[in-house]
């Protein structure tokens, strides 16, 4: 009742990513921020088991290197080096099967091989990967199966712009349909909002934090992605009530694989802030879509 799910982009992706909750475990993010000098991201791992689950990545960044990913630097004395960026974050999952048995390297290593090696397919949804020992709820509603998620938006124009998104849902709020706004269970519509947040269970919120992976073939800096990440978050506090709460540890990573290996970039608009906006938006409407999509499934 834990896992991993791996985003893996073997000739780099421009990463951004931004960090809302208040509890979150993670590794790298500081190499995705715009005050840092890193760009390139070659793997992200949504992973369960809290920080113990952080260990996955070792063995995640040694199959890459082994299989030549990598950021090629030279080191005197040392000659050609490969160093793998690899991002993750983790969710708290100990609520659900045995907590001693937790992803570490071997699974780290495994994950990225079947991610490389497997044919590209619609990957598994619900109750699979990161998404295998979430739960939802507490504070409002009752607590129930989260999972994993997947949705994406395609643009014809402008040269088949793509923008998708991957959840992995373990929160303390509770899923509910933003466009209806009734709360998922419970019912009811937009007269009818559902019950006021319980926050006297608040302390025994132990199960948290939602994780968002955003792709895009989108022409956009790491600035740029930095915002499509935070309008991300729009999209998952549609869908999830309440969010970004003191025990969440909320986080969105956002990629562009635009003129990596086989992909050719797309220029959504000549100004940046134009572009940025309508990738951003329809992240946030992917990311909504791919709540749904894990709640759904959560079985």
């Amino acid at each position: 009742m834990t896992g991993i799910t791996a985003v893996v982009a073997p000739a780099g992706a421009l990463g951004g990513v931004d960090v809302r909750g208040a509890a979150p475990g993670t590794r790298e993010t500081d190499a995705l921020s715009t005050a840092s000098s890193g760009e390139r991201v070659h793997a992200v791992l949504l992973v369960g088991r809290s920080v113990f689950g952080l260990a996955a990545a070792d063995g995640a960044t040694t199959e890459l290197e082994s299989r030549g990913i990598g950021l090629p630097i030279e080191v005197d004395g040392a000659g050609r080096l490969t160093i793998p960026i690899v991002a993750a974050a983790v969710v708290f999952d100990f609520a659900s099967g045995d907590p001693a048995i937790r992803p570490g390297p071997d699974e780290g290593r495994r994950v990225v091989s079947e991610a490389l090696d497997d044919p590209m397919t619609r990957p598994a949804r619900g109750l699979a990967g990161a998404g295998c020992g979430t739960m939802v709820g507490g504070i409002v509603g009752q607590r129930r199966h989260g999972g994993l998620g997947h949705a994406s938006l395609v643009l014809p124009d402008d040269g088949q712009l793509v923008v998708a998104a991957l959840v992995v849902v373990n929160s303390a709020g509770t899923p509910f349909d933003g466009a209806g706004m009734s709360l998922y269970a419970v019912g009811g519509g937009f007269d009818t909002p559902g019950p006021l947040p319980d926050f006297s269970r608040i302390t025994s919120s132990r199960g948290n934090t939602t994780l968002g992976v955003i792709g895009t073939n989108a022409r956009l800096t790491k600035a740029q992605l930095g915002q499509v990440a935070t309008m991300a978050h729009d999209g998952l506090a549609r869908a999830i009530r309440p969010l970004h709460t003191g025990v969440d540890g909320d986080v969105v990573f956002a990629l562009s694989t635009a003129d990596r290996g086989h992909v050719d970039g797309v220029v959504v608009h000549d100004w940046g802030p134009a572009a940025v906006s309508i990738v951003g938006a329809m992240a946030a409407d992917a990311a909504t879509r791919a709540v749904l999509d894990a709640i759904g499934d959560a079985r």
